[in-house]
């Protein structure tokens, strides 16, 4: 279990930059409102819940399908055939293709909730929207499951390590706003600084890993038809 849990930290971690864009935005906007702490509360729980429910379902949900496919897809890892290394090919070239829109959906295309006179209640359903919206490219989430699912754990277990993902996952989220509490203008700087760099480089970082994995792909797949893979197995 702890070596598990050292596994999913810095997944975690990378997996919340590309939320920190746009959740500084939104943080910042509350900090403004009427109830500053209590909504970036709520902001950050509605991440966390919804987050975690999106795991339990997925880890629960595709376990079985998972397991009965586990053969299958060793087989055809050890022994593709020409169809499926042409498949992996294609998946290679989309992934370069279309790794800049991927990442624009994770960050939910910085389309923030209007947060100007927003409830708690409605800063946590944004939250969850925002989180839902992002699915789609949560790859890292999808690779930590993969990881807790290896490990085939209890379910009870698995729940737990879910629920430490997901604490790891905001916990970006949590030191800004104890920094805000602390250091209220001190923050105001911070929270501009962290939004450019998150901006700038967060997109980036996204594409240059689903191009990385494009890349790798299509060697591989090439290096079967040649005889050297990419990957021994």
């Amino acid at each position: 279990m702890d070596n598990l849990l050292g596994i999913l930290t810095p997944i975690a971690l990378i997996d919340s930059t590309s939320m920190l864009p746009i959740g500084v935005v939104a943080l910042a906007v509350l900090f403004a409102g009427k109830n500053p702490l209590l909504g970036a509360t709520a902001f950050i729980g509605g991440m966390f819940a919804t987050y975690l429910l999106c795991g339990i379902l997925v880890t629960f949900g595709l376990g079985a399908l998972f397991a009965k496919l586990n053969v299958i897809l060793i087989d055809k890892w050890k022994n593709p055939d020409t169809l499926d290394l042409c498949l992996q090919i294609v998946i290679g070239g989309l992934l370069l293709t279309v790794g800049y829109r991927m990442a624009a959906t994770r960050r939910a295309k910085e389309k923030t909730e209007k947060l100007e006179r927003v409830t708690p209640a409605r800063a946590f359903v944004a939250a969850g929207g925002l989180i839902i919206v992002g699915m789609p490219g949560a790859v890292p989430y999808l690779g930590a499951i993969d990881q807790i699912l290896r490990a085939d754990l209890p379910a009870l277990n698995s729940v737990a390590a879910l629920v430490f993902y997901d604490v790891i996952f905001v916990s970006p989220f949590i030191v800004l706003v104890a920094i805000r509490q602390l250091f209220p203008k001190l923050a105001d700087r911070l929270f501009g600084v962290i939004g450019r760099i998150a901006d700038s480089w967060g997109k980036r970082v996204i594409m240059v890993l689903l191009i990385i994995l494009g890349l790798a792909m299509i060697v591989d797949g090439i290096g079967w038809f040649l005889g050297h893979p990419l990957i021994p197995v």
